[in-house]
């Protein structure tokens, strides 16, 4: 991650110097400034705070707390590869296209999500199948042991 951040602060710096006369910082420079701050304290929150309770109600999330809390941790990692995509959206573009920034913002949030979710999509169907399988054996079991 420290090479990946050293390579894309000296890309931001690279494109700063070669287009100088582009600069144009106005006042919706914020708006992309204020999703930096908010992605890296996102990330930092991702990266510690932790799912405790395997409390789940129906409709909520099929997964363990163990790959819940994998998951954010991958969504932590995923947004801070994110924020130095934002450093242009402040110093170049106009200022509609800086709004714009929302999108990577959001593609940071929710791209950690979804990548976690195909990488281990296998997994976790072979884990649910595994429970529901035992689930089945288990109420036979009680049902067989209300007639006899």
């Amino acid at each position: 991650m420290l090479i990946y951040y050293g390579l894309t602060i000296l890309f931001n710096i690279i494109i700063t110097v070669i287009f100088y006369e582009n600069i144009n910082i106005t006042g919706l420079s914020v708006v992309p400034l204020f999703l930096i701050i908010l992605m890296i304290f996102q990330s930092f929150i991702f990266k510690t705070e932790k799912v405790e309770s395997e409390f789940q109600i129906q409709y909520g999330s099929k997964l363990t707390v163990d790959e819940e809390n994998r998951m954010f941790s991958s969504t932590s990692v995923f947004i801070f590869a994110t924020v130095p995509w934002m450093i242009p959206f402040i110093v170049f573009f106009s200022s509609p296209i800086k709004l714009l920034s929302i999108v990577v913002y959001l593609f940071g949030l929710i791209g950690g999500f979804v990548l976690y979710r195909i990488k281990n999509n296998k997994k976790i169907e072979r884990r649910i199948e595994a429970e529901e399988k035992e689930r089945k054996v288990q109420e036979k079991m009680e049902q067989l042991g209300k007639w006899k």
